[in-house]
């Protein structure tokens, strides 16, 4: 009933502007030092890893409305963990 035909596909080689352009690929995040009283913005590159961002255990960030706390975990990488949301009133 259905014929099936095959498609062939030449290979593509990858698009070095594109791999490049993605190396840009930065946000501005809000960064408090002390517990949320004073903030201040920071660009980071979201590619690059934790270690490598400027951010610190400790520190506070704000990112598209949800916070979250810098941490070290027991084998020493640094990790973002989500604050909980308190109830607003």
């Amino acid at each position: 009933m259905f014929e099936c035909q095959e498609e062939k596909y030449s290979q593509i080689a990858p698009d070095l502007d594109y791999t490049e352009s993605m190396s840009n690929n930065q946000t501005a995040i809000k960064v408090s030092v002390d517990g949320g009283v004073t903030w201040s913005k920071i660009t980071v590159d979201l590619l690059q890893s934790l270690e490598e961002s400027g951010l610190k255990p400790g520190y506070l960030v704000l990112h598209n409305g949800e916070r979250y706390h810098v941490t070290t975990l027991d084998d020493g990488t640094m990790a973002m963990a989500k604050e909980a949301r308190r109830n607003r009133k």
